[in-house]
């Protein structure tokens, strides 16, 4: 009992040491002597005395808080996902009842140990990823950024890591953050890989103006690349908040620097072991995938296309396909909307489209309608898409653009009444461009337009139409496919497909809408209009 008593009152003692004192000789690799019976002593206090008797005065708590952090007998301990404390029973009650003092004495104990150029520093893993922390930082986290050395070792990059997560957690939106940042990248003597860390934390907070920057630093810099993938990417599935807080601009830019310079492992066999750096980027980037699959933004959709696009990142085409297909279907969900009673009757009356499919519909049937005037109308309409000797005789297939000018003033006649634009060269994702644009208040059809001659004749709806068009939010995957039919005239022989050389315009069009596969065909109609010189 008298053991346990003064264990108990250790911390009432005259002789004990200040809470800088204590944090001073840690620095120097030792321990003052009362130390262990102080945190002995404070542990039974807490094991006995009710919770509102444990706090102590301002410097005893101090001294408390230090050899808490000097000590490291507690530590933490994971339950689900939440961090802890393990065994410490006054040590949580001090956080919730006194962040400030706490911040206080963690920012000492932190800076000296800086000075040291010690790294894995107690305390800053639990700042950046603790709930029972949140306080602390907001107290802290600033005053120790600013102390962090410019020219820190390599030992010290993870704490610098976890201050910038403590940072983006509980000050992402302080002016004073965004004000550290600026000023710590203007320092020309900051080591690269700390330069790195800085502009990652610039990218979180302003993309606009560090997506840049940080893609020029990044750009032929091995070293960098594997500095964030190491530090930052490769922490993005866990409990990193750079997954959660990345926009757009930002998860694209990593996307591209890091999946260029690593592959997915694709080894789903491997169970426990070293994360290699490959297997973190392909952690990281999944998550960062998910990312832009689970924004349902115009702006994902294209950054995910523009990246499915860059041949340095094949490796990854696959998953990121993937992700837009999610992405796509997520937003057509959400956007989906019943058909009103008025947009019903409206479309039965062929009246105005009131959604893409019916837009799709009305301009297939007009274009039919052309096609039929074409070619068994009064005027010969066919002669309009062939060059003319000087007797008005047919010569040769007129160019491309030209039909398709030629067509397009046909549309125009055939849609006027319905107040359906009808316009050349529609811009849609990633600067595709359509020959034919149609256009509803906010509904778009892409009409692609090809010669029967084309080389591209079999390849245009995958290519062209589906890979680029129909990917534009407004186009809502439908489109139309175009072909005119020049028969077998010896300056537009057909191109042959897969079953040989089509025949005739009705064989042609059966040809390419058996090529396509049946969810292509569910939004994708092909058009085949004969043109073709009538035979003597």
């Amino acid at each position: 009992k008298a053991v346990l008593h003064g264990l108990r009152e250790s911390i009432y003692r005259d002789d004990i040491p200040s809470y800088r004192e204590v944090i001073d000789l840690h620095c120097k690799n030792e321990r003052h002597i009362l130390s262990v019976p102080i945190i002995a002593g404070l542990e039974e206090r807490a094991r006995t005395l009710p919770a509102e008797k444990q706090l102590l005065d301002g410097e005893r708590l101090r001294l408390a808080i230090a050899l808490h952090f000097t000590e490291p007998y507690w530590g933490i301990k994971l339950d689900g996902n939440q961090l802890k404390e393990k065994n410490s029973r006054w040590y949580p009650i001090v956080l919730d009842k006194c962040p400030k003092i706490v911040a206080e004495v963690l920012v000492y104990f932190v800076r000296s140990n800086l000075v040291k150029g010690v790294g894995g520093i107690n305390g800053l893993f639990e700042l950046a990823y603790s709930h029972m922390y949140n306080e602390v930082a907001h107290f802290a986290v600033l005053d120790l950024l600013k102390a962090f050395p410019v020219r820190c070792r390599e030992a010290q990059l993870k704490d610098l890591r976890d201050l910038l997560h403590a940072a983006l957690i509980v000050i992402r939106n302080d002016q004073r953050f965004a004000d550290l940042i600026q000023k710590k990248l203007t320092l020309r003597s900051m080591n690269s890989s700390q330069r790195v860390f800085w502009m990652v934390a610039g990218l979180l907070v302003s993309s606009d103006q560090y997506a840049e920057i940080l893609d020029e630093h990044l750009t032929g810099n091995r070293r960098a690349i594997e500095i964030l993938n190491r530090y930052f990417v490769g922490y993005a599935e866990t409990h990193s908040e750079l997954s959660k807080s990345v926009d757009v601009v930002g998860a694209k830019l990593l996307i591209q620097h890091v999946g260029c310079l690593f592959e997915p492992e694709n080894d789903n066999s491997r169970i426990g072991g070293l994360v290699s750096d490959s297997l973190s980027a392909e952690l990281g980037l999944r998550s960062l995938i998910n990312r832009l699959a689970c924004d349902l933004s115009e702006a994902a959709t294209i950054a995910l296309n523009d990246l499915i696009a860059e041949e340095n990142l094949a490796a990854w085409r696959w998953l990121l396909r993937d992700a837009l297909n999610l992405q796509r279907n997520a937003r057509r969900k959400k956007e989906f909307q019943y058909s009103s009673v008025q947009q019903i009757l409206a479309t039965l009356r062929n009246d105005h489209p009131a959604n893409s499919a019916d837009l799709a519909a009305l301009a297939d049937d007009r274009l039919r309608e052309i096609a039929n005037d074409i070619r068994h109308g009064p005027e010969s309409g066919w002669r309009l898409y062939w060059n003319v000797d000087s007797y008005a005789r047919p010569t040769n297939p007129r160019p491309e653009n030209a039909c398709r000018d030629i067509l397009l003033q046909s549309l125009k006649a055939k849609l006027s009444n319905l107040n359906v634009d009808a316009q050349p060269e529609g811009v849609y994702s990633n600067d595709a461009r359509a020959d034919i644009r149609l256009s509803f208040n906010s509904i778009n059809l892409p009409i692609e337009i090809k010669k029967s001659c084309h080389p591209d004749l079999w390849r245009a709806v995958d290519d062209q139409l589906v890979t680029k068009y129909t990917r534009d939010p407004d186009a809502n995957g439908y489109g139309i496919y175009v072909v005119f039919w020049f028969g077998n005239d010896e300056n537009c022989r057909p191109t042959p497909g897969n079953k040989g050389m089509p025949r005739s315009a009705d064989h042609l069009e059966s040809l390419l809408s058996d090529s396509l596969s049946d969810k292509v065909r569910r939004k994708i109609s092909v058009c085949v209009i004969d043109v073709a010189k009538p035979e003597v």
